[in-house]
């Protein structure tokens, strides 16, 4: 039956043309953008997986710059304390020297004069060492954020007090210096050494920590990344595959709706006959 008052052809035409142009904007707006899902309507669940996922990759990502951060943190305290250590073992030396019995007191002094300078400078190490304006020594340990939860935590540097336990071990101030090498007690020296020894062997362990720590982080990380890719990237050879089709019925719609509308055009010819 043919009519002129409700196209039905058309409006057939018109709505399969309409889903195949929305299906070809899908396509097109996944391979311009790289991504699957640009709207929740894509995939609601998707979309909320995937942005679990980016909030857990950037919390790891930070996690091992932290990581790294702490690394550079000991690395500095570490340093420091060898300098430390070379200067205590040249106490010792200049101690057992100045024991020797052979020396007049000009050359007694001048080994006084070293010890001195050195103790001086084993004080300012220790008072005022910094990293990033953190006194490495004197502050305390530092807490960082090695992971996604709270309890992801990590304790970096020595406890406050290493200054003052050398200080007694072999006798100086930061301002006083060493008074008297002969008089320095090579036990005592020894005993300042095992303390620096501790020290950076703590800080040794914590630089392994912190290089594993890292290390996993980034694996979790890359895990998850791939993941997430799996769900949120675009598949390039489906979505060129459906832009292809579509096209297709793209062209197809159109030219049934233009027979649909030549079909009423028809009709009406007839009443002219």
């Amino acid at each position: 039956m043919q009519v002129i008052n409700t196209n039905v052809s058309s409006l057939t035409a018109q709505r399969a043309l309409s889903s195949t142009q929305e299906a070809q904007k899908t396509a097109m707006e996944r391979l311009s953008s790289g991504t699957r899902i640009n709207h929740a309507k894509d995939d609601a669940a998707g979309m909320s997986v995937a942005s679990d996922m980016t909030s857990q990759i950037r919390t790891l990502n930070q996690a091992v710059r932290n990581s790294n951060d702490g690394i550079s943190y000991v690395q500095t305290a570490e340093g420091a304390l060898g300098e430390v250590s070379d200067m205590l073992q040249r106490i010792r030396e200049l101690a057992v020297q100045a024991d020797g019995g052979t020396l007049n007191s000009s050359q007694q002094d001048y080994i006084d004069m070293e010890v001195d300078a050195l103790g001086v400078e084993i004080g300012n190490v220790v008072s005022n060492t910094k990293y990033n304006g953190i006194k490495v020594f004197t502050s305390g340990q530092q807490t960082l954020q090695a992971g996604w939860d709270d309890s992801d935590t990590i304790n970096i540097g020595v406890a406050v007090g290493l200054s003052a336990n050398l200080a007694v071990a072999i006798g100086f101030s930061a301002t006083a210096g060493v008074a008297d090498a002969s008089n320095l007690s090579l036990s005592s020296i020894d005993t300042a050494m095992e303390k620096v020894n501790e020290a950076r062997s703590t800080l040794g362990a914590q630089h392994n920590r912190l290089e594993h720590n890292a290390s996993n982080l980034m694996n979790v990380s890359e895990n998850l990344s791939a993941a997430r890719s799996r769900i949120l990237d675009t598949d390039f050879a489906a979505e060129t595959a459906e832009l292809a089709r579509t096209n297709v019925l793209q062209q197809a719609g159109m030219a049934m709706l233009s027979q649909a509308n030549v079909s009423s055009q028809n009709v009406l010819s007839l009443l002219g006959k």
